[in-house]
């Protein structure tokens, strides 16, 4: 059994695959999946309460699941004569038809592989003693990796629209490059990750609902003072900036013996090349103002002062006047609707 669980299963493992009698008859795992979506869930034990309703919430769901491209399999340390008898219960009690197999794992070679052995309930045995399945749930991709692992202890049942609504989540941020926020359902808003640009996401998504800029704390400098004894010069030379929705990375730069903190695209679109040429202006381009910031504000910056802009910036000095060490990275929370 040791032997079975030396590779652990994470996010992005390829799902093991395994060859099995089930209540449809003689299964390989990936020949099933071929080229779908599929969810792999463990019950403890056949012609128990909570098993069985859970087994009929995901008999009612599976249209729901094969729309979505989904297949769904079973599995628990029974036999399939036991699977056989206890559908026809599953069936009468839930007033569902359960058609997708469910997996025999008597000696729990495949429960093991995939962890679904609960080491803590002394409880959830069977009568030789020997541990059952806990209430796992696997969602695979038709890559065959794995991309949700969620695991109940025998006394709880799961929630199957959870379940529906990962697969949701998943299939959405696969297809349309997006993040989902909590709770989030079919019709909600997204997320817009970084590095994409406003005008990147504009012209993929249309409008944008630009919410609040994520910020890392900052960093403490090193002990020798490095950013106040950076030589830079004291006065900038000539200025230029324009006006950006997007808040990448933030940047720490002394001016004229004083700290300002500005907020410009990510350090990818930075020419370090070039003197430094910036003029503190300010400018909202669709994104919402923070704090006192607002078009044509002149306040002068300063350490007690500092000004978050939405600027583009050239930089300036040389690289060993502008030491990379001292960019912070940083977000942009956008979003946008997305409707299924």
């Amino acid at each position: 059994m040791a032997e079975e669980r030396a590779a652990p299963i994470r996010l992005g493992s390829v799902a093991p695959n395994f060859e099995a009698d089930s209540s449809n008859g003689p299964i390989t795992f990936h020949d099933y999946i071929g080229d779908s979506w599929a969810i792999l869930f463990s019950h403890p034990d056949d012609f128990t309460p909570i098993c069985t309703t859970e087994l009929g919430a995901f008999a009612k769901l599976e249209p729901e699941f094969t729309a979505r491209g989904v297949k769904l399999i079973g599995l628990s340390a029974n036999n399939t004569d036991s699977h056989h008898a206890w559908i026809k219960d599953i069936d009468e009690v839930n007033g569902s038809k359960l058609t997708f197999p469910i997996i025999s794992d008597p000696d729990r070679k495949i429960a093991y592989k995939y962890d679904m052995v609960d080491y803590q309930d002394t409880t959830n045995v069977d009568s030789k003693g020997m541990a059952l399945t806990i209430r796992s749930v696997f969602i695979i991709d038709p890559s065959k990796k794995i991309r949700l692992i969620m695991s109940y202890p025998a006394s709880t049942g799961r929630n199957t629209a959870e379940v529906l609504r990962v697969v949701d989540a998943l299939q959405t941020t696969d297809k349309h490059g997006v993040t989902c926020p909590i709770n989030w359902l079919p019709g909600d808003d997204v997320v817009i990750p970084p590095p994409v640009s406003t005008e990147d996401a504009q012209k993929k998504f249309g409008e944008l609902r630009i919410v609040k800029p994520l910020h890392h704390p900052p960093t403490t400098p090193n002990k020798g003072g490095r950013l106040a004894s950076t030589p830079f010069p004291a006065t900038p030379q000539e200025s230029s900036a324009s006006c950006v929705g997007f808040l990448g990375p933030r940047l720490v730069l002394p001016l004229r013996n004083r700290r300002a903190i500005f907020v410009s695209h990510p350090l990818s679109q930075v020419d370090f090349r070039r003197p430094l040429s910036f003029q503190p202006r300010l400018c909202s381009s669709g994104a919402e103002r923070l704090g006192q910031q607002q078009r044509g504000n002149k306040k002068q910056l300063s350490d007690e002062n500092p000004i978050l802009l939405f600027a583009r910036i050239t930089f300036a000095s040389r690289l060993s006047h502008f030491p990379v060490g001292n960019c912070l990275g940083s977000s942009c929370l956008f979003a946008v609707r997305y409707r299924a």
